[in-house]
């Protein structure tokens, strides 16, 4: 699939009389200059190229401000689109390489490090002449193509089991099952369309269909995307149990989940359980651990990861409960989902908000009986779900 949408922004330069400097040094130092298709830069050159600090407002409405080198971005710098879409931080070749936040970006911008402090005007004819032997003559296309991510996606499988031929059938798993696709259905949730998501409920949830459809949607995943497993059923020590276990064969084994979160090209990795012994997954007994636009832009400030929320220690059993008709985690998961958890008040949930809104009120609820964990290689930061607007 197509990787990145390769946005062309300029520089051209042609023999069009409209092309000139029209302040500074346009050759060996600082200057203003417009090219012909009235894209303006101004700062620093080298050779008669864009070489140092400089700003450019393209005439298509995008601009970059930063560190160039031969006409083209390398270095610290911001793209701003004319959407409103910023692209921060390190740029290699006109790509950029590494995101950062634009406040960790830091430039001398006062006026003096890009004007001349003795401008001088030069003559059309003159800059057009230098122009030539800049390019040896030849005015062909002078592009830069900035290597834009595609938008953020959310890919999800959704498993509820309640149903089981060899275990105790179960109450309410289906129903967190549902819960949390209408949750993901949500502006809370991202709003994420029904194409990346499949839901699994009891007779479709058999081990045959929960890999298949993992395998393939997370196929589906660029390397900016998200990708959750979420599942709520029974489960052992090594794996959760789909409607088909038949007491030995037909296992989810927690391997597999984490092999296949290993080979998915997704940036964001988050598998969510509600189920007994699902602290199985962190491969020892007893480990503790210390929507909207701005939903999806907030993940482009973090770096990333792959989380396990876990309802239960490796030992302990998941309860149910009849008064809230779920499952006490999941029950807690969404309450703070959809904003209990936002500690700081800032409109967005992020991982670690919700496990620890989470783990304390499971804790409490069950009189320390059960604990949720989470562990993995995430970022604290990563977004989760965002509150709607009121």
């Amino acid at each position: 699939m197509t990787r990145f949408l390769f946005l062309i922004v300029l520089l051209i330069v042609q023999t069009n009389v409209d092309a000139q400097c029209i302040e500074g040094n346009c050759v060996n130092g600082k200057g203003k200059f417009l090219y012909s298709d009235q894209s303006i830069y101004e700062g620093s050159f080298l050779n008669k190229r864009a070489n140092g600090y400089g700003i450019c407002t393209y005439s298509n409405g995008n601009s970059y401000k930063g560190e160039w080198k031969n006409h083209t971005f390398e270095g610290k710098g911001i793209l701003t689109l004319k959407n409103g879409t910023i692209r921060s931080g390190m740029w290699e070749g006109g790509k950029l390489k590494r995101t950062m936040a634009v406040s960790d970006i830091s430039f001398v911008i006062a006026t003096r490090s890009i004007k001349s402090s003795a401008p001088q005007r030069l003559e059309k004819s003159s800059i057009i002449k230098q122009q030539s032997s800049c390019l040896s003559g030849t005015y062909e296309q002078n592009t830069i193509a900035i290597e834009e991510e595609n938008p953020t996606k959310i890919w999800a499988i959704i498993v509820g089991v309640a149903i089981y031929n060899h275990m105790p059938s179960l109450n309410y798993t289906d129903d967190d099952a549902y819960k949390m696709y209408a949750f993901l259905r949500s502006p809370e949730g991202g709003g994420v369309p029904d194409e990346q998501m499949k839901v699994l409920v009891d007779e479709g949830a058999t081990r045959k269909n929960i890999m298949k459809n993992m395998t393939m949607l997370f196929e589906k995943a660029d390397s900016n995307d998200v990708i959750l497993f979420y599942f709520s059923g029974h489960g052992l020590k090594n794996a959760f149990l789909p409607m088909d276990f038949d007491g030995y064969l037909n296992k989810v084994k927690h391997s597999e989940i984490k092999e296949i979160f290993k080979n998915c090209k997704a940036k964001y990795k988050l598998c969510i359980a509600d189920a007994c012994h699902a602290g199985g997954l962190t491969g020892a007994k007893d480990i503790t651990t210390s929507g909207s636009t701005y939903y999806y832009e907030a993940f482009k400030g973090t770096k990333g990861g792959t989380a396990f929320m876990l309802s239960s220690k490796a030992e302990e059993i998941s309860i149910e409960n009849a008064g809230l008709r779920q499952g006490i985690f999941t029950h807690f998961l969404i309450k703070g989902l959809k904003g209990n958890a936002d500690h700081d008040d800032n409109q967005l949930i992020t991982i670690r908000e919700v496990y620890d809104y989470v783990k304390v009120n499971v804790k409490f609820y069950t009189s320390n009986y059960q604990n949720p964990v989470l562990y993995g290689d995430y970022d604290d930061k990563m977004p989760i779900s965002v509150i709607r607007s009121k």
